[in-house]
C-alpha cells in the first residue's frame, strides 16, 4: 500500500508542475484564468483517479501501474540518467550558439519551454529505447544474466512469486570457478544471497525446478570432465565440487523452506524429460536457452559434443529478459501441468 501511496503522490506531483508551468506564461493577462482551471481540473482529475483505483474491482490495473512505476523508477534509471546528459549537452550548445555568441533575435532564441521539452524528449526517446532493448535484445554475457537477475531479485516485492527452472540453480558458477574471474565471483556472490534471501524469507512464494542430488553429481562430473581439456584440470575439479555443493544447498534451503512457508515447492525434474529453463520473478521473465550441456542417454550423462570443438566447451546461454505478466502466468500454468505429470 505505501508503493501505492507513492504512486499517487507522484502523479499528483506531476500534474501540478505541469499545471504551474502553464499557467506561468499566462499571469500577466487574462488567461491566467484558463490556467486556474486547469490546474483544478488535474487536481480534481488525480483525486477520481485515487477513488477508482482504491476500489478492489481495479485491483489488476493497481498491480499493473505498480509494474511500470517500478520500471519507470527503479529499471530505467540509467536510461533517466543518459537522457539527462544527452538534454545537457544540447542545451549547453544551444544556449552558447544563442547566448553566448550574441544573437539577441528573440524570435529564434530558445525559450524555457524549448528547454524542457528538449529535456523531456530526450529522456522518453532514452527510455523507450531502453525498453525495446531490453524487450527484444538477447543476453549472450553469462555475467550479465546473473547481474540482472540478482538486480530483478532484489527488486521483487512480496507479491512477486519467483520460478527458477534449470538443472542447477547454480548459474554459470562452473564458468566462474575455472576461470578464477574475482569480479566474476562477486556477482556470483551476490547473485547467491539473493536467492537464498528470497528462498528462506518465509514472506515470498518461491518454486524451483531442478535435478535431484544423485543427478545433479552425475551432471557436473561429466561436465568436469568434458571441460578439463580446456581449463586445468585441478581447477576443474575444485570447480565440480563447488557447483555440487552450490547446487545442493539451494535444495536443501528450498527443502527446510517449504516446512515454513506451504508455498513455497521444490520440483525434481527427470533428466530424460528436463523441463524449459526459466526463470520469472514477478511479471519478468527470462527464457533461457543452454547449449552444451551434457546429454542424458540410456541412464548416463553423454558428452554433448561430437568431434573437436576449439578453445571451451562451456556452455552457451542465450536469454531474453521481458516484461510480460501475461507470458509469466502461461509459462507458470504450462509448468504446473507438466510437473503434476
Amino acid at each position: 500500500m505505501k508503493s501505492f501511496i507513492k504512486i499517487v503522490l507522484v502523479f499528483i506531483l506531476i500534474a501540478i508542475c505541469i499545471s504551474c508551468y502553464v499557467i506561468l506564461p499566462y499571469c500577466y493577462n487574462e488567461s491566467w484564468k484558463v490556467g486556474l482551471c486547469i490546474l483544478v481540473g488535474s487536481i480534481i482529475l488525480a483525486g477520481v483517479f485515487i477513488i477508482i483505483l482504491w476500489q478492489e474491482r481495479f485491483q489488476v490495473l493497481r498491480t499493473q501501474l505498480l509494474k511500470e512505476y517500478k520500471y519507470l523508477f527503479h529499471d530505467a534509471t540509467p536510461a533517466w540518467v543518459i537522457g539527462l546528459l544527452i538534454a545537457s549537452f544540447i542545451s549547453g550548445l544551444i544556449l552558447l550558439a544563442f547566448g553566448g555568441l550574441g544573437y539577441n533575435n528573440s524570435e529564434i532564441n530558445p525559450s524555457s519551454f524549448d528547454i524542457v521539452s528538449l529535456y523531456v524528449g530526450c529522456i522518453l526517446g532514452v527510455v523507450a529505447i531502453r525498453a525495446f532493448y531490453m524487450k527484444l535484445h538477447p543476453i549472450y554475457d553469462e555475467l550479465k544474466l546473473i547481474r540482472e537477475i540478482t538486480i530483478d531479485l532484489k527488486g521483487a516485492s512480496k507479491e512477486d512469486v519467483v520460478w527458477f527452472s534449470f538443472p542447477g540453480l547454480n548459474l554459470c558458477e562452473y564458468r566462474i570457478q575455472t576461470h578464477q574471474n574475482k569480479l566474476g565471483l562477486s556477482d556470483f556472490n551476490e547473485y547467491k544471497n539473493a536467492l537464498n534471501e528470497k528462498i528462506n524469507n518465509g514472506e515470498y512464494e518461491f518454486h524451483g525446478i531442478c535435478f535431484d542430488k544423485d543427478n545433479i553429481d552425475k551432471l557436473f562430473d561429466k561436465y568436469g570432465e568434458i571441460n578439463k581439456n580446456g581449463t586445468a584440470s585441478t581447477l576443474s575439479d575444485d570447480a565440480v565440487k563447488t557447483c555440487k555443493e552450490t547446487a545442493k544447498q539451494f535444495i536443501d534451503s528450498i527443502e527446510s523452506a517449504k516446512t515454513n512457508n506451504k508455498k513455497s515447492s521444490l520440483y525434481k525434474m527427470l533428466p530424460e524429460n528436463p523441463v524449459e529453463a526459466f526463470v520469472i520473478i514477478g511479471d519478468i521473465v527470462y527464457t533461457i536457452q543452454a547449449w552444451g550441456l551434457p546429454v542424458f542417454k540410456n541412464g548416463n550423462f553423454e558428452d554433448p559434443f561430437k568431434g573437436s570443438i576449439a578453445n571451451t566447451k562451456l556452455v552457451k546461454l542465450i536469454a531474453y529478459r521481458q516484461h510480460d505478466g501475461e507470458l509469466a502466468k502461461t509459462i507458470i500454468e504450462r509448468t504446473k501441468t507438466i510437473v503434476a505429470a
